[in-house]
């Protein structure tokens, strides 16, 4: 049977989960640069893009930071790409089959496939990437994605009781990659769309080591190719002529600016010194929603705002403190009147647009709020708190003005309802990137972009095996949900599990799930193919030109 690759991922869902075998081939339309007949094209073609922050590193393996991933999704290109809804298009693979138990995936690679210095990308880079990923010595945090989607041996190598030539990933020819899982998982090729699964040169990986990914060494298979990295600056990306469907790319160069103040994103944006931002700040949305509506852009994207209690550390090894301060976090004001830009409240860590699961909300939140407030001070009253006694505890928060904002109000929520004292420790992002899974915090403010579009990257960060757990919680009984919904063999059994894992979220309340939120940005009229509707808030440069502009 034939599936067009341009299918949502719901439906590829069910049919993966329901047909014997499967063989995807190339869909009829590659996402590129689209440039109408008649547009009038400027003679320079450089986009001048702002970041979140000072992108971190080129390694794919490492990249955990969204300025980095901005970069990494324009120098390597992956297996699969996805389009501007977030649907999983070919990439680097023409075509892929699945074989009729769903645990063997082989993936054909386009001919003729070629590194930025001329020389043969094959099916062994992959291979060597993958294999590189998941080995410890490499200690890639995201390693345990492949653990998620049971690719053969991963954990083992995880763990180092097996070497990472174990791991199922096999090169069977120079165009044939086969990945062998221990169970069927449906949501697996979707997964691959991310910049961790960029092939690597194996090559020039073994010639320079870890300098590899130095400008002056590293080889790319992206639309562009860095040229220059300048720490706490910029990257600059230059056109890869050696890319499949470089006939298809129109722009010659990326910079990449890191401003990590939002306000200044927006001041550089006004000035011409960027003609992309990250976002816009809070305090300036509805100004800039006023005075330039056409160039703002919101795409409703797959991020949620949460805290982590950590459970391994006194007093947050007590559930019901960690369940007094979430009863009394009003989620409604916070994304509403606090944050706004269209937020939305949530009670659960999956977002509403979130594929394939049933949106969950405990009976609590249904409560009269001041009834609420009661029971959270009784909590806290049998947890030996009180006027007397206050709980006191710090709050880990990274330096943006949506961390800020949300964390004084919370603050303040917590503090006029319950007997506690609550420090902010304000920090900067690159700290709070460093240290925000370090056991020695008591509570973390968090968020994370889904990395695509399926509940099982955001319950899948508190596994056993998850090096993203800010919450340090451990639970057999949560690993065997996630592990009965990745395998189950029909959308409304996955359902049923993923509200299970919900009503265990809520029952433990090692996290605190506040607001899922958009993402507005603003983009020069003269920038097209860039806004999009990715709910993953994934921008190709190679789908960019620049039209003619005074």
């Amino acid at each position: 049977m034939r599936l067009i690759m341009n299918i949502s991922f719901k439906k590829s869902l069910v049919a993966l989960a329901t047909i014997a075998s499967l063989s995807v081939t190339l869909s009829p339309v590659v996402k590129a640069a689209d440039v109408p007949s008649g547009v009038q094209l400027a003679k320079e073609q450089v986009l001048k893009e702002g970041t979140r922050d000072y992108p971190v590193t080129a390694d794919p393996a490492k990249a955990t930071d969204a300025a980095s991933n901005a970069v990494l999704l324009d120098v390597y290109n992956q297996l699969v790409n996805y389009d501007d809804k977030g649907n999983i298009i070919p990439g680097d693979a023409k075509s892929w089959d699945v074989s009729p138990d769903g645990k063997t995936v082989t993936f054909h690679l386009r001919p003729g496939l070629k590194w930025s210095d001329g020389s043969p990308l094959t099916a062994h880079d992959y291979e060597f990437a993958f294999k590189r990923w998941v080995d410890p010595k490499t200690g890639s945090d995201y390693a345990y994605y492949l653990s998620l989607s049971n690719v053969v041996n991963s954990k083992e190598v995880m763990d180092g009781k097996v070497s990472p030539d174990k791991l199922g990933v096999k090169a069977l020819d120079d165009t044939t990659l086969q990945i062998k899982l221990d169970k069927a998982t449906p949501y697996f090729v979707n997964t691959l769309g991310i910049g961790f699964a960029s092939p690597i040169s194996e090559k020039n990986y073994k010639k320079w080591g870890e300098d590899y990914f130095k400008p002056e060494h590293m080889v790319s298979n992206g639309a562009f190719k860095i040229d220059q990295w300048v720490i706490n600056e910029k990257v600059v990306s230059v056109r890869n002529k050696n890319y499949w469907n470089n006939k298809k790319t129109v722009l010659d160069k990326v910079v990449y600016r890191g401003v990590p103040d939002y306000a200044t994103q927006v001041n550089f944006y006004k000035s011409g010194e960027l003609d992309t931002t990250y976002t816009v700040p809070i305090e300036q949305y509805s100004k800039i929603k006023k005075e330039m509506p056409n160039q703002l852009h919101t795409n409703d994207i797959l991020k949620v705002f949460y805290y982590d209690f950590n459970t391994q550390k006194a007093p947050f090894d007590n559930v019901k403190v960690r369940k007094a301060l979430s009863y009394t976090i009003n989620r409604e004001a916070l994304a509403n009147s606090v944050i706004g830009m269209g937020s939305k409240p949530l009670y659960s860590l999956l977002p509403s647009n979130t594929a394939g699961h049933n949106q969950f909300k405990p009976a609590w939140s249904k409560e009269d709020p001041k009834a609420l407030a009661q029971k959270a001070v009784k909590l806290l009253n049998e947890a030996g708190y009180n006027k007397e006694h206050p709980l006191e505890f710090s709050v880990l928060v990274a330096n943006t003005p949506e961390f800020k904002k949300a964390a004084q109000a919370i603050q303040s929520m917590w503090q006029s309802t319950l007997p506690v004292k609550v420090k902010l420790n304000v920090v900067e992002y690159k700290t709070w990137l460093a240290e925000k899974f370090q056991p020695t915090h008591q509570v973390v403010a968090d968020d994370w972009y889904g990395d695509y579009n399926d509940p099982t990257t955001f319950f899948g960060l508190f596994t056993s095996t998850s090096t993203q757990n800010g919450s340090h919680f451990q639970s057999k009984e949560y690993d065997t949900l996630i592990d009965k919904a990745a395998t189950a063999s029909s959308d409304a059994e996955r359902r049923k599990y993923f509200t299970e894992i919900d009503k265990l979220i809520d029952k433990k309340m090692f996290i605190a799930p506040q607001y899922s939120s958009s993402l507005p940005y603003l983009v020069k009229p003269y920038v097209k193919g860039w806004a999009n509707q990715n709910p993953l808030a994934y921008f190709y440069a190679k789908n960019v030109y620049i039209t003619k502009h005074s």
